[in-house]
């Protein structure tokens, strides 16, 4: 009897669990502290906003607006120490990190200028290093910040396009980015995302190797319908994305924080933009339709996660990450529904009716699989990928066609519309022997494009009769010399009277490649040059003594290419 009620027990306790299971929400509350203030003293409004798609990255921050001027105010967001000062005429540009003790870091980018006391030592440490573009750390003890504390002037550096402050929130412990909005509960946001675009993929082929269905969505009462309420497909598989968009008081376009696909009521897959590192962000690349972006100019978002996307955003109520079958042949109910930070949301709505057709994959001479490492070998191109590079399966293609120039044929290595994940080896094969004079000179030329207009240059090695460079893309490519040295452009004159406070620029540039090294001197001694896209700016200080002195600006390119001017500039 005891044995009965035992079991009896141990029955109702597993029921119990799966009950429990069954209703369990795919996502869980998020609580992050609530009591940061804000960045700006002015009213805050919005330009871009965490998880955004954005060229090989997830926007990691908060874009908030500075009314179109530069030099606006910036305040810490909490009490704790500034960590971390950086510099750049990319990226970031100016940027300030402030730790907090309550276990996360702010950051504020793009600024023109740091708080008088970073701003000194910062420079201190320049000329130490002889080298404006530093990266600092800083201890807890040495720049202490108050809640609201002055720390920053607001400008337009590094990578940005119009003055604006890029403010972020991270783990201090992991440095994984976090969503910013999450933090601020009281921001005001009554509008629901929008659905734009559905678009319909074929679960039973790569991603690469076909052209995805895709509808416009229109608003039907209070969701959205696509254009086609009912979506054939010729298969037993299907998956889905779109494009959305989400929209607050006082802000521009944002992106949606929270997707769920739901089939016949049962929610399958979603996914969730918060806590992504920097080391994760090019997998934006695969939650993101990388194919249709670079064919047709707008992001899709797939409702599925690709066979080697190693992202942490997914949650799945089954093996299958969005992949739904339809072999059956029955019309199946779809919602796909998306959240902004808030909690509105929006549906689209739709039936999917597909057929028990196994489309067999594929595969030809070149078949690379996601995951697995590949390799391609022939008597002009060759390469090998480690097993992360690819996000979904590949039939490869390379080809060597006709070209103009003297050492090099057109290289066609696949298309680049596929994403690679990171760099890997390219070995070209010369059309002649390069003479010797010139094998240090070696460059490579790259472009999406079969015409090669805008193409980029990057410095390459010759190893063995072949051209080598490191790639991180599919595309065009071409091999060239480069023995021009990079152009010097002063705008200012020779034997020039100057003073303390005074701003000599001038400008530096490469036809080819990237510059290598840009170097300022009085009297072979470094000065300090800041740098906005191709002009160098030096501010007149102490560190140019009185009298008539001998200035140098040297400029060198990836290929060692060294242009020297000289002047006589008087104090």
């Amino acid at each position: 009897m005891k044995k009965t009620a035992s079991t009896l027990l141990v029955i109702f306790l597993i029921f119990s669990a799966f009950g429990q299971d069954k209703k369990k929400s795919l996502f869980t509350p998020i609580q992050y502290p609530t009591h940061f203030t804000s960045p700006v003293n002015i009213p805050v409004s919005l330009a871009g906003n965490f998880g955004e798609c954005r060229p090989n990255h997830f926007h990691s921050g908060l874009d908030v607006r500075t009314e179109q001027r530069e030099n606006v105010n910036l305040y810490a967001i909490d009490g704790g120490y500034v960590s971390k000062i950086t510099m750049s005429h990319k990226g970031f540009g100016t940027c300030i990190y402030v730790s907090h003790p309550s276990g996360y870091t702010s950051v504020y980018a793009h600024c023109n200028r740091f708080y008088k006391l970073i701003g000194a030592y910062l420079k201190k440490k320049q000329y130490e290093q002889e080298k404006w573009d530093v990266a600092l750390q800083f201890p807890p003890h040495l720049f202490p910040v108050k809640k609201g504390q002055f720390i920053a002037k607001s400008g337009n550096t590094g990578s940005s396009h119009a003055p604006h402050l890029h403010m972020e929130i991270r783990e201090t412990k992991t440095d994984k980015t976090l969503n910013g909005l999450l933090f601020y509960k009281k921001m005001q946001d009554k509008k629901k995302p929008i659905i734009n675009r559905l678009a319909i993929y074929d679960g039973n082929q790569s991603i690469y190797e076909q052209e995805p269905q895709i509808v416009r969505a229109i608003k039907n009462g209070d969701h959205d319908v696509p254009t086609k309420n009912v979506i054939i497909i010729n298969s037993s598989k299907v998956y889905f994305g779109i494009q959305a968009n989400d929209y607050m008081e006082n802000s521009l376009r944002l992106g949606v924080f929270r997707m769920k696909l739901i089939v016949d009521g049962k929610t399958l897959f979603g996914w969730e933009l918060n806590r992504i590192s920097y080391d994760e962000t090019r997998y934006m690349n695969a939650i993101g339709d990388f194919k249709t972006r670079m064919t047709k100019g707008f992001w899709l978002q797939l409702c599925h996660k690709l066979p080697n996307d190693q992202l942490e955003i997914y949650r799945s109520g089954t093996q299958d990450n969005g992949l739904v079958d339809v072999s059956d042949g029955q019309l199946h109910d779809v919602v796909i529904r998306v959240y902004d930070v808030k909690g509105n949301k929006k549906d689209i709505k739709f039936q999917v009716q597909g057929n028990e057709n196994q489309w067999p994959k594929k595969q030809g001479e070149h078949y690379f699989e996601a995951g697995k490492k590949a390799s391609f070998s022939s008597d002009k191109i060759k390469f090998n990928l480690a097993e992360n590079l690819l996000y979904d399966n590949l039939n490869f293609k390379g080809i060597a066609a006709n070209s103009d120039l003297p050492y090099s044929y057109l290289y066609k290595v696949h298309a680049a519309n596929v994403p690679v994940h990171d760099f890997f080896d390219l070995k070209l094969k010369p059309k002649k022997v390069i003479p010797e004079n010139r094998q240090s000179k070696v460059a490579v030329l790259f472009s999406p494009a079969d015409d090669m207009e805008d193409a980029i240059g990057m410095p390459a090695s010759y190893e063995d009769g072949w051209v080598v460079v490191p790639v991180r893309q599919f595309g065009n490519y071409q091999i060239t010399t480069d023995v021009q040295a990079p152009a010097i452009i002063p705008y200012f004159k020779n034997g020039q009277k100057v003073s303390k406070g005074m701003r000599l620029k001038f400008g530096a540039e490469d036809n080819l490649t990237e510059l290598k090294e840009v170097r300022m001197e009085v009297d072979g001694k470094w000065l300090c040059c800041s740098r906005r896209k191709n002009n160098y700016y030096y501010k007149v200080d102490e560190h140019f003594p009185l009298g008539q002195h001998t200035v140098q600006i040297k400029a060198v390119d990836g290929n060692d290419n060294t242009s020297v001017q000289k002047f006589t500039l008087i104090r």
